[in-house]
């Protein structure tokens, strides 16, 4: 097959695009494990130096694949400007030019990252509120402006523009018999959108149907969340109303307003909560805990309405994978894993923590935590 200018062009700019956006993973990376030394300190529970001497190979190897992937992704991300510059050059018979090249695929990083930060600060906020200290009311603003809708919007938008963009890039190329620069694009445009597919794949649930039993016993609903201020909620005299919804719920209840927490650790109160036992009785007192410290031998709720005739279930998000690790005898559980096991947390990456040195003397000895955003 005959190699047309355009052919030329097209694998040429490829080439030397794909070591740009090699170069942008590259810097991001160093630039993300930079802020991470900078940031650098230590929170939580205090845990014994043996303990931390003991992961610290394996903490080298999670910051080892952390920067790798990030490298990965970012650099993937660069080459999808990278691919939208080349054909621009199609269109316009342009020569490449290295500098517009690191500008586009900088841009396309900033505008895919955006995109799924505003996703996540849409859908699931308490990622970007537990994975950083920043605070969230510098996202307010955007926050409001977010919908489902919206953001769908800009989706089949977004689409719209680069699928118009590749078929007119194209269009060009065929016109010319350029078909192997063709052939070229229109492969990497085929491993984006099996990438996309592939990510995005799993399906939105849809609610079973509820079929009620006649002289059935009443359903229990226990609604938790983590971290959350009572002086907040509804009845508590603030300012803004920020839950409605648990409002109009409460109106057709009874409201408590004694209550104590027995052990200030997410871990021992479940465990109390469910078993109406205190830590010393149920032998919980901290988050990290032995695999016997995981079977308790005091009877919980679970257990109590099995025996009732109940099944039960308990779903959660991360704040709620301590339930997965104790043996509470749920019938159903769809929780993540334990999201305090050591080597888990080391995986997850940098956190951002206090930047002043005053902060950073009074933090205990604990978990290794960096910052980034």
């Amino acid at each position: 097959m005959t190699m047309r200018p355009l052919d030329a062009l097209v694998l040429t700019s490829l080439a030397h695009g794909a070591e740009v956006a090699l170069l942008v993973g590259g810097i991001s990376a160093i630039v993300l494990v930079l802020k991470s030394i900078l940031d650098f300190t230590r929170t939580g529970p205090e845990m014994a130096e043996e303990v931390l001497a003991h992961y610290r190979l394996y903490l080298a190897y999670s910051l080892g694949r952390l920067v790798l992937f990030a490298f990965l992704i970012t650099a993937a991300l660069a080459f999808v400007g990278i691919l939208g510059y080349v054909i621009g050059l199609v269109l316009a018979d342009a020569p490449y030019d290295a500098g517009a090249a690191v500008v586009l695929g900088i841009i396309a990083v900033f505008l895919l990252v955006a995109r799924q930060f505003a996703r996540t600060l849409l859908l699931s906020p308490g990622v970007i509120a537990a994975s950083s200290l920043y605070s969230m009311t510098h996202f307010y603003p955007l926050w409001h402006l977010l919908t489902p809708g919206r953001l769908r919007a800009l989706d089949r938008a977004s689409v719209a523009l680069a699928a118009l963009w590749l078929v007119a890039g194209a269009t060009m190329l065929a016109r010319a018999d350029a078909w192997v620069g063709l052939g070229a694009l229109a492969s990497i445009a085929a491993v984006y959108v099996v990438m996309v597919r592939w990510a995005t794949r799993k399906p939105d649930p849809e609610a079973a149907p509820v079929r009620r039993r006649a002289h059935s016993s009443p359903n229990i609903v226990l609604i938790g969340s983590d971290t959350l201020r009572a002086d907040r909620l509804f009845g508590a005299g603030y300012r803004r109303e920020l839950t409605p919804n648990l409002a109009r719920l409460a109106k057709r209840g009874t409201q408590f307003t004694d209550c104590y927490v027995p052990c200030a650790r997410t871990a021992p109160s479940l465990i109390t909560m469910l078993t109406g036992t205190w830590p010393h009785r149920h032998g919980v007192r901290d988050t990290f805990v032995t695999p016997e410290q995981t079977r308790l031998h005091v009877p919980t709720l679970p257990q109590i309405l099995n025996q009732a005739g109940y099944r039960s279930g308990i779903v959660g998000d991360w704040a709620a994978s301590d339930a997965e690790k104790f043996n509470f005898g749920f019938d159903h559980r769809d929780l993540p894993p334990d999201q305090w096991n050591i080597k888990f947390l080391l995986r997850q990456g940098p956190n951002c923590s206090p930047r002043t040195p005053s902060a950073r003397r009074s933090c205990p000895k604990s978990i290794i935590s960096a910052a980034s955003l």
